[in-house]
């Protein structure tokens, strides 16, 4: 464990979630050292353990099983660094971030049909709209559909071009994307291919969502099909926690000279006080502050 800088430690609202070590996660930054827990007992045995030995452990916040995770680690880890972060955004940005790649980052003018009415499936549908693309939601439950979709359009920017739409069966629209983003395994049959363009592009983000059937036929038609892999974004997290220290520790702050106050990275000074680039040296004047958070002449 020594050879790792960082791991990450999650949990999963599907009924694979147990604890056990996973492969390791790859990104710019190294090897993720990656580990799933389903019980209280094993996040404590497996913090201790890792307390001291990997310097940065990245920890979901998100509670998707009973399991407080993150107060665990706080509690366990006095020597790590403990780092929140939430496993589902870095699976909705990977799923972006897989689109853009294979779309090369043309996604406007696209249609995608989102199947799921959890965070996940949300989350993505509210995305690939603000991105451009002609989104409909599906899922078991159309009045929950009807009123998460009126939900997310009602926090759209007002100038995207199209709003998110319920998808209906007596429709026959034809798909560039089909994304599945639920917790059941092997839902999706066949019949969804009625309702794709050939050669569509298919996620499974809920892993196993799609029957055997269905991914058969789907190869026969020419679709590409992926299953998500959270390596398309999770280096972000790493960089992430680089840029907050770099802010902390070099961009903001106060500080005073010849009898003056400075400040930097976003603080709010009284009227009169200098505003700086950045709070360490060397640094430049920006403005003064105009005393509700605007800048005037220096």
């Amino acid at each position: 464990m020594k050879n790792y800088q960082f791991a990450m430690f999650t949990n999963t609202a599907n009924k694979r979630n147990k604890d056990q070590i996973l492969p390791d996660r790859l990104t710019p930054f190294g090897r993720i050292l990656n580990i799933q827990i389903a019980s209280s007992f094993f996040a404590q045995q497996v913090f201790k353990q890792v307390d001291g030995v990997i310097p940065h452990l990245l920890v979901d916040i998100e509670r998707k099983q009973p399991v407080e995770l993150y107060q665990i680690a706080w509690t366990s880890c006095s020597q790590s660094e403990v780092h929140p972060f939430k496993a589902n955004d870095v699976t909705v940005n990977a799923t972006i971030n897989t689109l853009m790649i294979y779309f090369s980052n043309q996604l406007d003018n696209l249609s995608a049909t989102v199947y799921g009415t959890g965070n996940l499936a949300i989350k993505i549908a509210l995305k690939l709209a603000e991105l451009g693309v002609n989104t409909y939601v599906a899922g078991r439950n159309l009045v929950k559909v009807e009123q998460l979709v009126n939900a997310l359009n009602l926090i759209l920017p007002a100038h995207v071009p199209q709003s998110i739409k319920v998808f209906q069966e007596t429709k026959r629209q034809a798909s560039d994307v089909f994304i599945s983003a639920i917790s059941a395994k092997q839902q999706l049959d066949s019949n969804w291919l009625d309702y794709l363009k050939e050669e569509a592009f298919i996620m499974d983000v809920g892993i196993d969502n799609f029957s055997e059937a269905f991914i058969e036929n789907a190869i026969k038609r020419g679709c590409t099909l992926q299953r998500i892999d959270i390596q398309a974004s999770m280096g972000t997290e790493i960089a992430n926690i680089e840029t907050s220290n770099f802010y902390a520790n070099k961009i903001r702050g106060i500080r005073y000279f010849n009898g003056e106050t400075a400040v930097a990275g976003g603080i709010i000074g009284k009227r009169g006080d200098i505003v700086l680039n950045k709070i360490t040296e060397p640094f430049t004047i920006i403005g003064l502050s105009n005393g509700t958070g605007g800048l005037e002449p220096y």
